[in-house]
């Protein structure tokens, strides 16, 4: 095995963990308690159940893309590779944001934040090799995911870059809550 190989295999996989904590980490518990306390628990299961069907077809379109990317780490990108590199994180994104919306009644600034910078990403996507957007878009989910977890309660999105900030100089940890119903 070549190096960009290797290098792609540890990016798909550290891609695959930062889609399961975008989720797992505080908004899975959050979820079943906003069902069960909802007016109408039937209405708000469905509703999770369809956000899960975009998720799940999100990750497979994720896993395309590691696929592609495993197996031709260096090749250039073309229309498809682009769609599957960046859409599947994007599509994830927004639907974990509609997910969100229901569980806290807001959509996260960091989800936003995340999914303009795939978008701009696109253009810059046909100029570079597969492995680096790949490597871009999983910076990206990973970001958005403890830039959420820094906001979790704000009213706005206005302290995002000292959250930011403090994520990656402190390492620390903030406490999760869900809105009280």
């Amino acid at each position: 095995m070549d190096s960009p190989v290797i290098i792609a295999s540890l990016v798909a996989f550290v891609g695959s963990l930062a889609l399961w904590w975008i989720y797992f980490d505080t908004s899975s518990k959050a979820g079943s308690e906003a069902i069960v306390h909802a007016k109408d628990p039937g209405k708000m299961g469905a509703r999770f159940h369809y956000v899960h069907v975009v998720l799940v077809g999100a990750i497979i379109v994720c896993a395309v893309a590691n696929e592609r990317v495993i197996n031709e780490p260096a090749s250039h990108i073309n229309t498809l590779t682009a769609a599957v590199l960046i859409g599947g994180p994007l599509v994830y994104l927004c639907a974990n944001a509609v997910y969100k919306l229901f569980v806290y009644q807001r959509i996260p600034l960091s989800h936003l934040v995340g999914i303009a910078a795939l978008v701009v990403l696109v253009p810059f996507s046909f100029v570079t090799d597969v492995l680096m957007v790949n490597e871009n878009h999983d910076a990206y989910c990973h970001c958005s995911r403890r830039m959420g977890e820094h906001l979790a309660g704000q009213e706005n999105g206005s302290n995002i870059s000292i959250a930011f900030m403090q994520h990656f100089l402190k390492r620390q940890k903030p406490e999760s809550r869900i809105t009280e119903r």
